[in-house]
């Protein structure tokens, strides 16, 4: 027998969540997210200088991995993050073999979207994101 308190309110705040999401309805969520996915994939291929990474976008959901030429990734999720309060992830994801035989040694931005963002801001991220990428003509540094 063990001595441990168990994670009650933990469970009880899994379970909320779970009806929540149920609520909304997974289909309509994952609908959602792909809408975004697409859009954000679209706008990325229009944008010069701009590369993503990965299966065909009619397989992915949520998650858009890219780089923009001549930034390491890191510089650009800080100019996401100052010019728009844009969060992103930069660097190897937690899989640095894969990343680096993908995109090389720096590795990528990784932008993602949830039920809970809005067209708005997928636009936002890809105007803030082409701002960025026409600075590569002029200048590399951030």
């Amino acid at each position: 027998m063990s001595a441990v308190t168990p994670a009650i309110a933990e469970a009880l705040g899994m379970g909320t969540a779970v009806d929540y999401l149920n609520n909304i309805g997974i289909n309509k969520i994952e609908d959602y997210e792909r809408k975004l996915t697409r859009e954000l994939y679209k706008g990325f291929e229009q944008i010069n200088g701009v590369t993503t990474y990965g299966s065909d976008p009619k397989n992915k959901i949520a998650l858009i991995y890219f780089n923009i030429n001549g930034f390491a990734p890191r510089d650009v999720s800080i100019e996401l993050d100052k010019l728009a309060k844009i969060m992103v992830r930069a660097g190897h994801h937690c899989a640095l073999p894969l990343i680096k035989c993908i995109a090389g040694k720096n590795g990528t931005v990784r932008a993602s979207a949830y039920f809970y963002n809005t067209k708005e801001e997928i636009e936002l991220l890809l105007q803030t994101t082409e701002e960025i990428a026409k600075r590569s003509s002029s200048s590399k540094d951030l």
